[in-house]
């Protein structure tokens, strides 16, 4: 494998731990909090009574689904590079 593949490689992995940490500790920000918060996480929000623990846990659907855009966007742009990278290597 050429440098520019690695290269490429290691841009995945990184974007993948990237991502990937964000959303565990998002995740497990959850029992957490809950852990060393529980009156705060049990109080109502100024969303209709429901408490921050509810909101938050709400919160992970669009988190996880903007997370899955920006590498499903970035991945794109490493695939088209990837494809130039063997295209060229094959000439």
């Amino acid at each position: 494998m050429t440098k520019n593949i690695n290269k490429l490689v290691r841009k995945r992995i990184k974007l993948i731990v990237w991502l990937l940490g964000i959303l565990f500790i998002s995740y497990f920000t959850i029992p957490l909090a809950l852990a060393l918060f529980p009156d705060k996480m049990t109080q109502p929000t100024f969303l209709g009574g429901a408490s921050f623990l509810w909101v938050y846990t709400f919160w992970q659907i669009p988190l996880t689904w903007v997370m899955g855009g920006i590498y499903w966007y970035k991945a794109k742009g490493l695939d088209r590079k990837m494809h130039e990278v063997l295209q060229e290597e094959m000439v």
